[in-house]
């Protein structure tokens, strides 16, 4: 009931960082573009590169593509 929905949100928001609306709405296009170019390319792996995508992208910037530094004391 939604959960391939949730699922993919959830990729997105990552993504574009945690509590940017800008963020999300780029990497809503980037995971857009990466299904459709691997529904052209690799039709079984299309959803499964987005994945792919954010783990690589988490490893280069952990907070996202717009995400703010968390406020420490």
């Amino acid at each position: 009931m939604g959960m391939d929905l949730l699922i993919d949100c959830f990729v997105v928001v990552v993504i574009g960082g945690m509590g940017s609306l800008a963020g999300s709405i780029i990497g809503g296009l980037v995971v857009g573009e990466i299904i459709a170019v691997g529904v052209m390319v690799w039709p079984p792996m299309a959803n499964t590169l987005i994945y792919f995508f954010m783990a690589a992208f988490l490893l280069i910037r952990p907070r996202g593509l717009f995400g703010r530094e968390a406020f420490h004391e």
